[in-house]
């Protein structure tokens, strides 16, 4: 917990970050793609590893829909603080930081599930599949 609070004063983006222990603490469990715990984090470029709090807008893909009005909130929500703080580069990093996480999210998920090709495939899925393209409409412009 001390470690979480000391990155948390550390000035870096806007994420909840994972103290280096709690790395520590996965890399024991040997998280794999397979497991919740690799699902839930992501690394950006500078090697925080952080929550990946917009994973849970699709909990219940494919066999239900995708939670785009927690997509769309997000969005609005980056944008509305772009624009507040365009005057004031180290509040804007931080928004700007947020934006690229949120299209990374978005285009990596609609990349996953591309559009079946095959003429035979499921029906349900090529729906759950269109939906997950329409992610690349929520992309922001930074």
């Amino acid at each position: 917990f001390i470690e979480a609070v000391a990155q948390d004063k550390s000035k870096g983006p806007p994420c909840i970050s994972l103290a280096p222990s709690a790395i520590e603490i996965l890399q024991f469990y040997n998280a794999t793609r397979l497991t919740s715990q690799y699902r839930d984090t992501l690394s950006d470029p500078d090697g925080i590893i952080f929550l990946n709090y917009l994973d849970q807008a699709f909990f219940a893909y494919p066999d239900g829909n995708i939670f785009l009005e927690l997509i769309e909130g997000h969005k609005k929500t980056i944008i509305n603080g772009l624009r507040k703080h365009n005057g004031a580069p180290h509040i804007r990093s931080k928004y700007e930081w947020a934006a690229r996480y949120h299209n990374r999210v978005c285009q990596e998920f609609a990349e996953k599930h591309p559009i079946p090709c095959n003429s035979d495939a499921d029906q349900i899925l090529g729906a759950a599949a269109q939906e997950a393209q329409n992610l690349t409409r929520y992309l922001i412009d930074i």
